[in-house]
């Protein structure tokens, strides 16, 4: 029996980036089901960091303040982000847009602009799959074979993938404003409007400061609180636990159209 997948608080965000470009819900679970066996689809998600932890938050840190310089983060040789990018090309492409502005290399629309990028320019055969899909599994094996790339590409391992797929597809775009993504702590799931919604921060080195609301309405009964509730809206909600020392995102709003912030830009 296939195991179910740990929404890390960032599903719903990496969809409807991705969605509003793509425009096939087929094609954006079978890549958003690769990303989740290479990250987690945590877009600071560092390689060998099984789950993502203060390991990969840490690195992150390093790449943003410098101590991590853009050489050695381009040619370390090991993953990094949403697709796991791991060639030094490709992890120099990452690292130059995110030097267009973004504040973390480990931001979850400067990953999905990457992908865009990426897909609009190098790998435009899997956008067009992608885009045509008419199932789910076709293009996550496509995506396996022609776009990750990894050592294993057996069929085991597009049938895993394929699963990932599939129950993405179910949380993400079966899901009409009933879901609730906690990005680092626990809570994340469905919810009907009028639920009690309980969210508990997960234990790291850094001291909590408070809830911050990403998307969606809701009213937290104590902001500052480890462990907090919500009433749920007729809306769905992304809320993130944030930390003395790190900084916290701006609020995230998305179109059917194109985001006004991602902007493709040009291979030269």
């Amino acid at each position: 029996m296939a195991t179910a997948i740990t929404d890390y608080g960032y599903l719903q965000t990496v969809w409807d980036d991705l969605y509003a470009f793509i425009g096939n819900p087929y094609g954006v679970a079978g890549l958003m089901g690769n990303f989740y066996k290479e990250s987690w689809v945590v877009p600071w998600c560092k390689q060998g960091d099984n789950p993502p932890s203060a390991v990969s938050q840490n690195y992150t840190t390093r790449v943003d303040n410098g101590s991590v310089n853009e050489y050695d983060f381009v040619h370390s040789g090991s993953g990094y982000g949403l697709a796991q990018w791991t060639s030094s090309g490709r992890k120099q492409g990452l690292y130059d847009l995110y030097k267009t502005g973004y504040s973390s290399i480990g931001d979850v629309h400067l990953q999905t602009a990457f992908v865009i990028e990426e897909l609009s320019n190098s790998f435009a055969s899997v956008l067009t799959e992608l885009q045509n899909a008419t199932d789910i599994y076709t293009p996550t094996a496509y995506v396996l074979h022609n776009y990750e790339m990894p050592y294993d590409q057996s069929i085991t391992a597009e049938q895993e993938r394929a699963d990932c797929a599939s129950q993405i597809y179910n949380i993400c775009y079966n899901s009409t404003n009933n879901y609730v993504s906690v990005i680092g702590g626990s809570g994340s799931g469905y919810y009907n409007q009028g639920d009690t919604v309980t969210i508990t921060a997960y234990p790291t080195s850094y001291q909590f400061k408070e809830w911050v609301i990403i998307s969606g309405n809701a009213t937290l009964t104590n902001p500052t609180a480890s462990t907090t509730t919500f009433i749920k809206t007729d809306q769905n909600i992304t809320v993130k636990a944030t930390y003395v020392g790190q900084p916290v995102p701006p609020p995230v709003t998305t179109k059917r159209g194109m985001p006004v912030w991602m902007m493709v830009r040009p291979i030269c």
